[in-house]
């Protein structure tokens, strides 16, 4: 696993509820699909992935296809940090 998905992972437990510390997030777990984020706690870890990992997500690339899981997070924040 990279060091951008265990920052993912890391972020996503501290802003969704339904993930709790014994739940096991894999780069192919479903979020939404799951009903793992809600709305607000999706903008939460947009916040707080760009500063954790210095990037800036662009408003265009906040769709839900984007966050469907750990590794589609993980390619949107590989394509943004190409982008700067």
């Amino acid at each position: 696993m990279s060091d951008i998905n265990r920052t993912i992972i890391r972020e996503i437990r501290s802003v969704a509820k339904a993930v709790g510390d014994d739940y096991s997030l894999t780069d192919d777990t479903m979020l939404l699909e799951e009903g793992l984020l809600t709305s607000l706690e999706l903008l939460q870890l947009v916040i707080g992935l760009e500063k954790a990992l210095s990037v800036n997500i662009p408003l265009e690339s906040l769709a839900a296809a984007n966050f469907a899981s750990v590794a589609t997070i993980s390619a949107l924040v590989e394509e943004a940090q190409n982008i700067e």
